[in-house]
């Protein structure tokens, strides 16, 4: 009786062991891991399509020299007017207020009106401007460039200031734009129209040829006649270059010399000499 109790006990032990190892623990159990919510990126912004603005100014740049017809191509390349629209305002439009435009001389044989009174530089201009605002803002800044100091001067001269701007046109457009030779080119011009001599300017003559032949051609020669210095003594009728500041003092004040003639050679170096006989030798040393 005893024998078997104690085999019953055992056999109670051994099934206890076997229900505590059959129970699952939490370390037993197999976890199936809960989907986890992924980030999601948000889209990138589309980039816009690049599209054409339109500038806030718009840049016209005159060099020093341009005629007016340079001026108005440079307009329309800047896109502010049609050269067409440019030059027709500039022949057309009313600019009085500027005292300047009010003192100068009418004449028919004037071919642009405004020509050596539009004054060369950078104008930063809004795209909604029109071309008789720009003309404007020229006419107001060759007022200023005329200042204090050279009003005096044009008094003294005993000029009046449209022939000092027609002087001031041929010194810039004979000298090349070189300022060194301003005041020389400015000399043989006094000597000139001092002593009754013609003043034979090739610039007189081409700025017909280039800038006002090809919109008249049947005109030409007839501002032939009132431009070109080599068909008359004096002045042209009018200006035939927008002149620099620089162009304009040395008209005023020509270099104290007893030049009558120059030439620039093919590198535009100049030669100036007083009598006839060393100009030649000087054509023969550097044209020929």
């Amino acid at each position: 009786m005893r024998s078997l109790l104690i085999v019953l006990l055992l056999i109670a032990l051994l099934l206890s062991a076997c229900a505590e190892t059959a129970t699952p623990t939490p370390e037993n159990l197999t976890t199936q891991e809960t989907p986890q919510p992924q980030p999601t990126t948000a889209p990138s912004p589309n980039r816009e399509t690049s599209q054409p603005t339109t500038p806030t100014t718009l840049t016209l740049t005159i060099p020093e020299g341009y005629t007016l017809v340079q001026i108005a191509a440079a307009a329309q390349e800047a896109g502010i007017a049609t050269s067409d629209e440019f030059i027709e305002v500039s022949q057309t439009g009313n600019f009085n207020e500027f005292p300047l435009i009010a003192a100068m001389p009418r004449s028919p044989e004037r071919f642009f009106a405004l020509e050596g009174y539009l004054s060369p530089g950078v104008y930063e201009i809004s795209p909604e401007k029109t071309p008789e605002a720009i003309i404007r803002r020229m006419l107001a800044a060759t007022e200023a460039a005329l200042d204090a100091n050279l009003r005096p001067k044009i008094a003294d001269s005993g000029r009046t200031i449209d022939d000092v701007l027609i002087l001031a046109s041929i010194v810039q457009a004979e000298s090349l734009g070189n300022d060194d030779a301003k005041p020389l080119v400015s000399a043989v011009i006094h000597n000139r129209l001092r002593t009754g001599m013609m003043l034979q300017m090739c610039k007189t003559s081409w700025y017909v040829r280039d800038y006002i032949a090809p919109l008249y051609e049947g005109e030409a020669q007839r501002f032939h006649a009132r431009y070109n210095t080599y068909m008359f003594r004096g002045l042209p009728v009018g200006p035939i270059r927008n002149p620099g500041p620089s162009a304009i003092r040395a008209a005023l004040a020509p270099a104290q010399a007893d030049y009558f003639f120059y030439i620039w050679d093919e590198d535009d170096n100049f030669h100036f000499a007083a009598t006839w006989e060393d100009h030649q030798a000087n054509v023969q040393k550097y044209l020929r």
